[in-house]
C-alpha cells in the first residue's frame, strides 16, 4: 500500500471528514516539503468516500484489513505495520482507534476467522470499490430508504438513459412498429 491508504472513520457531524482530512493533507505535504525541499501537488486526487450501513461497514474493514495481503506485501493481515488489523487480533486499543462498537461485535479470535475466511465474494468487494469510487451509499433497502426520508434526497443510483414518460391520453399511446411500415 505504497500508493494509497485506507481510513475507516464515523464523523461526529457533516463537515468532520473533509476538516480531518484537509488538515491531514495539508499537514503531510507540508512535513514532506520541508523534508525534501520540494513544492507542488503531493497527492493525485481528492480523497473517495462512502456512506455504509454496519453490515457493509464491517465487510469495508475486512476488506481494508486484507489488502496488504492481497497485495502480497505480508502473509498475515496482522502483520502488516499499517494496518489495524494487529490490534483487533490482540485487542489492544492503542489509544487512535475506537474499540467500542467493534467489541460489541467480535473478539481477537472471531475477528481472525473473519480476516481469514474474507469477503464471501468478489462482487462484495466490487460493490465496495464502485461505492467508494462513485460516493453512493451502500447498505440494505432500509438503510437507504432511511437516508432518502432524512436527507430529502435520492440516494440511489438511476438508471442510464432517459426515463420514460406515461401516455396522457389515449391518442398518445404507443404504435406498434407494424403501423410504421410502408405498403408497395
Amino acid at each position: 500500500m505504497g500508493n494509497h491508504v485506507h481510513l475507516l472513520v464515523t464523523p461526529q457531524d457533516r463537515d468532520g471528514l473533509p476538516r480531518l482530512l484537509q488538515r491531514l493533507h495539508s499537514g503531510h505535504a507540508r512535513a514532506l516539503h520541508w523534508r525534501f525541499q520540494r513544492t507542488g501537488h503531493l497527492w493525485q486526487a481528492r480523497y473517495g468516500s462512502v456512506v455504509l450501513d454496519e453490515n457493509h461497514f464491517w465487510t469495508a474493514m475486512v476488506y481494508v484489513e486484507q489488502n496488504p495481503v492481497r497485495a502480497s506485501l505480508v502473509q498475515a493481515a496482522g502483520n502488516w505495520r499499517w494496518s489495524s488489523a494487529a490490534a483487533h487480533l490482540k485487542d489492544a486499543d492503542e489509544g487512535w482507534l475506537d474499540f467500542s462498537a467493534w467489541r460489541l461485535q467480535f473478539n481477537p479470535e472471531s475477528w481472525k476467522r473473519c480476516l481469514q475466511l474474507g469477503l464471501a465474494d468478489a462482487q462484495t468487494a466490487e460493490r465496495l470499490r464502485e461505492a467508494t469510487r462513485s460516493g453512493w451509499p451502500l447498505g440494505s433497502d432500509q438503510f437507504l430508504d432511511g437516508l432518502e426520508r432524512e436527507h430529502h434526497a435520492k440516494v440511489r443510483r438511476a438508471k442510464p438513459g432517459r426515463t420514460a414518460t406515461k401516455p396522457t391520453d389515449s391518442t398518445s399511446k404507443s404504435l406498434p412498429l407494424a403501423a410504421f411500415a410502408t405498403r408497395n
